[in-house]
């Protein structure tokens, strides 16, 4: 034989008996090399999808032969299988951690949804009062709490949405939004939310002899707080300590200046953290 043996059967898709406008679902070659390559010559099954939404008018599947050296090549026997039409539910996540946010402020993170049958894909997304579920997309607009939604995706296709975080009250909200879907293998499926809704620290400084106290209200969830200070307002604010009750007193010698204090997620292994400004 020859190692660049061409000889080949196109496979076509086309609502009329002939390839005007056909669809070329594949091409077979003779030549174990070439494709689809196989390791050796013998006998090989290959398959094919027709094309979806086609209607339920008649179509026809044409065989066209190609030779380049005259060799045979042969199809022992052809198969039409009807697939069933499915949805496949995919998910990038499965928990989204908001950290700590200041009441009256709000947080956002993204998640995907995907399609990868070749059915629509269609369900319900459904979060706490907490959170608003939007399509990335789109703009978000403030049209009030949207915790639930519904969604449609086409085969092969996803949508990315945004889940903005805003608390209602102090300390750790966390809860399940529930993602449905009508694939028959995963119709209900969850991604975990949770964040820290906190208040600012409200400082206090009364004067006293032996210099003066900073003191504010704990941060629900700090492990500590970063003393810092500068000398002038808009100067680059130095770390001074770190502490873990929610006051400080400031020695006399460093009673001129300006501060600034910082809720601390965890206690960091050293003092070496950042100036601010």
């Amino acid at each position: 034989g020859y190692p660049n043996n061409a000889d080949s059967i196109n496979v076509y898709f086309n609502s009329a008996q002939n390839l005007t406008g056909a669809i070329l679902l594949g091409t077979i070659h003779r030549t174990s090399g070439m494709t689809p390559i196989v390791g050796a010559d013998d006998w090989y099954e290959y398959t094919f999808n027709f094309p979806t939404n086609q209607g339920s008018n008649k179509r026809y599947v044409l065989l066209q032969a190609g030779s380049k050296y005259g060799n045979n090549i042969f199809i022992d026997d052809l198969t039409i299988e009807e697939v069933p039409l499915l949805a496949v539910f995919n998910m990038n996540q499965t928990a989204l951690d908001f950290g700590s946010v200041n009441l009256g402020s709000s947080s956002s993170q993204q998640f995907t949804i995907s399609n990868s049958g070749n059915a629509t894909m269609t369900g319900q997304i459904s979060a706490s009062s907490e959170y608003h579920v939007s399509i990335a997309s789109r703009e978000m607009k403030d049209t009030g709490t949207r915790n639930t939604l519904t969604y449609s995706i086409e085969a092969g296709n996803s949508i990315t949405y945004n889940v903005q975080f805003t608390p209602s009250n102090v300390g750790l909200t966390s809860s399940d939004m529930i993602i449905t879907s009508n694939d028959a293998t995963q119709p209900t499926n969850t991604i975990h939310l949770s964040g820290i809704g906190f208040t600012s620290p409200q400082i206090q400084l009364p004067n006293l002899t032996s210099g003066n106290q900073l003191s504010w209200n704990a941060v629900v969830g700090a492990a500590g707080y970063g003393i810092y200070r500068a000398d002038s307002p808009n100067g680059v604010y130095s770390l001074v300590t770190i502490v873990t009750d929610p006051n400080y007193t400031i020695p006399m010698a460093e009673r001129t200046g300006f501060y600034r204090i910082t809720a601390l997620s965890e206690l960091p292994v050293n003092s070496n953290l950042k100036p601010i400004k």
